[in-house]
């Protein structure tokens, strides 16, 4: 079985590129980190084997999402389109327009 990787590239409302990010290594907030530590585990203060477990869950979630969208063929998203609690996880400084979905392997 070929292991197919996920990558996504975004692109900022003034045509700069971000990116490369394999889904597994997107920059995550901080503030959602701690609640969905609160959420999942009632731990406001997570360790590092809480804050990973929140930070997998998320990966995953998003992961079933653009590999969704990649396999019916919609490999650049509008940011408006991304599902709002996806958009809400991330952690970018940049004002966001597009993303792009490749995958190799």
């Amino acid at each position: 079985m070929v292991v197919k990787h996920y990558y996504l590239m975004f692109e900022t409302v003034h045509g700069s590129e971000l990116g490369g990010y394999p889904i597994t290594a997107l920059p995550i907030k901080e503030e959602i980190i701690i609640t969905k530590s609160i959420e999942f585990f009632s731990d406001p203060n997570p360790c590092n084997f809480h804050r990973n477990a929140v930070k997998q869950r998320l990966y995953l979630e998003m992961s079933q999402y653009f590999i969704r969208c990649y396999e019916k063929g919609e490999k650049q998203r509008l940011w408006e389109e991304v599902p709002e609690d996806i958009r809400s996880y991330l952690d970018f400084r940049q004002e966001i327009a597009k993303v792009y979905i490749y995958c190799r392997g």
